[in-house]
């Protein structure tokens, strides 16, 4: 979980849905066994539809993250009912990453430990890390006294049009201390699309210190 946060890491990610289906990506199955396949692998999207969030309505995260095009089985699910690929907005991210830091997704004390693997250094030597998600990100633009946690998300082309072109960030993002008395923190979520933006490295910075500043105006 580590990895799959903090760096990531589509193989960390993907073993820890392989773990909490109980599947795995590999061959074609037969019809059969391939739908009993597919029950398990949504118990990623029956959980979160179990929180009845409006914002979590229309989502689909069972699908695994891919570097390039897939196969077998796992393209067999990306295609299953036409277009089966992953989908997940802003607003369902933010609420999410909102109720996590407040208590509120699980149990307190699980809360706190999940949140802590959000933590990103807005020091120069953890920004320097090839995948530390702070250059091109928010926190790129983030005074040193401001405390992040953040999940970031990029794709540049993968070998299939639904799922190249991405840059996203997500945070939650602590003021300084000074400030506590009015505002303790702010969540923002950003999502692009399109080749230009997720090569762009300048929009979500810019976007994250507007509403920084904004928030610290008021």
């Amino acid at each position: 979980m580590r990895d799959m946060i903090i760096w990531s890491s589509n193989t960390a990610t993907n073993y820890v849905i392989d773990l909490i289906t109980a599947t795995t990506g590999d061959t074609l199955l037969s019809p059969e066994e391939f739908m009993a396949w597919v029950n398990r692998r949504q118990a990623v999207n029956r959980y979160f539809k179990s929180l009845k969030w409006p914002e979590l309505a229309d989502i689909n995260l069972c699908q695994k993250l891919m570097d390039d095009e897939r196969y077998g089985r796992e393209k067999a699910f990306v295609t299953f009912g036409g277009n089966n690929h992953n989908r997940l907005c802003s607003n369902a991210a933010a609420r999410l990453m909102f109720e996590l830091f407040n208590g509120t997704v699980a149990a307190p004390e699980r809360c706190r430990i999940m949140a802590a693997r959000f933590h990103r250094s807005l020091t120069t030597e953890f920004a320097a890390q090839p995948a530390a998600q702070i250059n091109g990100y928010f926190g790129a633009s983030l005074p040193a006294d401001a405390t992040l946690y953040s999940k970031a998300g990029w794709t540049g082309w993968t070998g299939d049009p639904l799922a190249s072109y991405r840059r996203h960030d997500l945070g939650y993002i602590e003021l300084p201390s000074a400030h506590e008395g009015h505002y303790q923190a702010l969540t923002l979520a950003v999502f692009t699309q399109g080749q230009a933006m997720s090569e762009d490295t300048a929009v979500l910075p810019a976007i994250a210190r507007l509403a920084y500043d904004a928030v610290m105006a008021v």
